[in-house]
């Protein structure tokens, strides 16, 4: 949160970043893609659907299954 703006959300380095550097990385299997949500329990529900459905799909039933201890972002 902003000190300015206490409901603003987002990102904020706490050293100043090189040209390349990332500012954060998510490991590649914990990605939510149109491919993941397909190869998933939900894939024969997303036959058809555009990709963001697809992974949306697959984000409700993962939330459903309640699958690990890491407690929600929001």
């Amino acid at each position: 949160m902003s000190a300015t703006n206490p409901s603003a959300r987002g990102l904020v380095a706490s050293k100043n970043l090189g040209q390349n550097e990332a500012a954060l990385s998510i490991p590649r299997a914990l990605w939510m893609t149109n491919e993941t949500a397909m190869a998933s329990p939900v894939g024969p529900f997303c036959d058809g659907q555009l990709p963001w459905v697809a992974v949306a799909l697959q984000l409700l039933h993962e939330k459903s299954i309640g699958r690990g201890t890491t407690p929600p972002i929001c």
